[in-house]
């Protein structure tokens, strides 16, 4: 399981496609969002390297299980393990753990 909390642990691989020339771009992944119930993950935001400091959200295509989409005449697509980071990103989630209710709780 990855710590996203490292900043090295952010730092994915997007394939870029401008006139039928792939080349491989480094982003950071900022925010990703997903369905908590059926694992499916709807979003990713990322900053890009190139452009330097682009920030841009890409949608998530099922039948490729990437995320893709079009950043002016380029097309982005990921090309790395989304499974790591939705494992990863679930331990932060202060929706699956219970806290007891405050007026409950011991005086000190």
């Amino acid at each position: 399981m990855l710590d996203v909390n490292n900043f090295e642990n952010r730092i994915v691989k997007f394939k870029r496609t401008s006139d039928d020339v792939e080349t491989v771009k480094h982003a950071e992944i900022r925010q990703m969002d997903y369905d908590q119930s059926s694992d499916v993950p709807r979003s990713v935001t990322v900053r890009l390297t190139d452009p330097v400091g682009y920030v841009i959200t890409f949608a998530y295509d099922e039948s490729k299980k990437k995320f893709s989409g079009p950043l002016g005449n380029d097309t982005w697509e990921s090309d790395f393990n989304i499974e790591d980071f939705m494992t990863s990103s679930k331990m932060g989630i202060t929706d699956t753990y219970m806290k007891s209710p405050k007026r409950n709780r011991p005086k000190f």
